[in-house]
């Protein structure tokens, strides 16, 4: 039992990155990088701007060729969650996608909602 749930995690993990590869070539020109908010051992945070409508969010760029396979699981799990989120107190999750860097290789970026001076528009 415990194989086959571990076995359906990996797909469905699988499944997700897929789908997201398939988008990465949509998404990737829909923002413009402002300012960078933070870096970490896995990537960055970045405040963008959408080059539609010139509203700013947060991305945040993990770096998946650094990631174990347990990790990439993490990081799908948490793009399952923060998309399912819906809580006035809890910022909001607007999209994810998967992009390649020619400095960094794949990138998970994952678009939050940005809290200017502490409030969510």
């Amino acid at each position: 039992m415990q194989y086959l749930i571990h076995s359906f995690r990996f797909q469905l993990n699988r499944y997700i990155m897929i789908l997201l590869v398939r988008y990465s070539g949509i998404m990737a020109g829909k923002y413009d990088r402002v300012d960078l908010i933070g870096s970490g051992t896995f990537g960055r945070a970045w405040l963008v701007r959408r080059t539609t409508t010139g509203r700013q969010y947060v991305l945040k760029e993990v770096k998946v060729s650094e990631l174990s396979e347990r990790d990439r699981g993490q990081a799908t799990t948490e793009v399952q969650a923060l998309s399912r989120c819906r809580h006035i107190n809890v910022i909001r999750y607007r999209e994810a996608f998967l992009t390649d860097s020619q400095e960094s290789g794949p990138l998970l970026c994952i678009v939050m909602e940005y809290a200017e001076a502490g409030q969510c528009h």
